[in-house]
């Protein structure tokens, strides 16, 4: 009798009542969903905390060098930690904070944790993720790009990012016009030249060196093979000048690929005399000014690589773009390298599907130059 009263009593609703009822039931499921996630992205920190610990003890060599078949247990794992760092951090690591880290690590995918079998502790071992931080993996190893994201003047940058927003950083330089400081500056008390130029923090500068070596050849690749230089020896031998080239790494890999260009790099005197003392170029390495046109020489091609936005404000920027303008032929070409957002909503988590895509490893990127006074990109439509 109870659920049949139950039955009418629902029964006797109108269909619009039904339906508000079962909408706002929707609704509640989906706010307790959002509650959730945004719980999720509000202790975030975990990862790359988890991560920072996971290098520094070594922990993706120890596992790609274990023997053990299933993984390694956290008893396991402390063990060889205390065995390959017997005098620094290894006898005191925290067994279950290990345990949480990899758990933690475990749900993006960095490792894997295998199910427990009875009367066994849970096992991890490396995901093919995971294996990208392994230090025997030489060059091709990731685990300089996680030392520099995490390193701790950077951290500490992070910190400060909302106040600078809110602009509550300013120079206090009573000669100069007061101005907003970077992050980093702010949580460091000095620039980030003054601080990785001092010799208490060299490694700190090996990590930002490590870092910049690998995507510097990651982005010569795609400088490389992102425009079609074929296209300028058609018509003779042609002439490129890569402004602010710093080394010429760049014009060294085109040249090589198309040994009928002649590429020129132009970077300041300081620049230029210090690339020239440490390694010979098989390019000209030529002194210059990218905000005086006469220093340019004579060209048939300028490229520019992260220029004139990543260094300069929109001023600055079209003051080297007239340059160059002033520098080529009336038929010259000027070929930019630069990230581009593509146009919105197109960045929107609007599902499942694109919450993750690697257009939105831009943002990220963006946010964090910004810890050093960095331009952010600009999207396709503005440029």
């Amino acid at each position: 009798m109870v659920s049949k009263s139950r039955f009418c009593k629902y029964a006797a609703k109108t269909p619009d009542d039904r339906t508000k009822d079962d909408d706002d039931d929707n609704d509640n499921d989906d706010d307790k969903s959002l509650m959730l996630e945004l719980m999720k992205l509000s202790l975030s920190q975990a990862v790359p905390q988890a991560l920072k610990f996971f290098i520094e003890l070594g922990i993706p060599d120890l596992m790609m060098e274990s023997s053990s078949v299933g993984g390694l247990t956290v008893a396991n794992l402390r063990t060889l930690i205390a065995t390959n760092q017997p005098t620094a951090i290894g006898p005191h690591v925290h067994e279950d904070g290990l345990l949480l880290s990899l758990r933690i690590l475990a749900s993006v995918g960095v490792v894997v944790e295998e199910s427990a079998k009875t009367n066994d502790s849970c096992r991890f071992r490396l995901s093919r993720m995971g294996s990208l931080l392994a230090t025997s993996r030489g060059k091709s190893s990731l685990e300089p790009m996680v030392r520099y994201f995490l390193d701790e003047p950077l951290w500490q940058a992070w910190g400060v990012v909302p106040s600078y927003i809110e602009g509550l950083y300013k120079d206090t330089n009573e000669l100069s016009e007061a101005k907003t400081i970077t992050p980093f500056h702010a949580a460091n008390g000095i620039t980030s030249n003054e601080y990785y130029s001092r010799p208490e923090h060299a490694s700190s500068l090996q990590h930002a060196n490590d870092f910049v070596r690998f995507v510097s050849e990651q982005e010569v690749l795609a400088c490389v093979e992102g425009f079609d230089w074929a296209t300028l020896s058609l018509s003779g031998k042609k002439t490129v000048v890569d402004i602010g080239g710093h080394s010429g790494k760049v014009m060294e890999a085109v040249v090589t690929r198309h040994p009928d260009l002649r590429c020129i790099c132009l970077d300041l005197p300081e620049v230029i005399r210090t690339s020239k003392a440490n390694e010979k170029s098989i390019i000209e390495l030529i002194e210059g000014d990218m905000f005086d046109h006469t220093t340019i020489p004579a060209c048939d091609a300028i490229f520019m690589k992260h220029v004139i936005l990543c260094d300069w404000d929109e001023a600055n920027s079209r003051a080297v773009l007239e340059c160059c303008y002033k520098a080529l032929p009336p038929n010259g070409l000027l070929i930019i390298g630069e990230s581009i957002l593509p146009d919105p909503p197109s960045l929107a988590a609007t599902d499942e599907s694109t919450k993750d895509d690697h257009r939105s490893l831009l943002l990220y990127v963006d946010f964090f130059m910004m810890i050093d006074g960095r331009s952010p990109s600009k999207t396709q439509s503005e440029w």
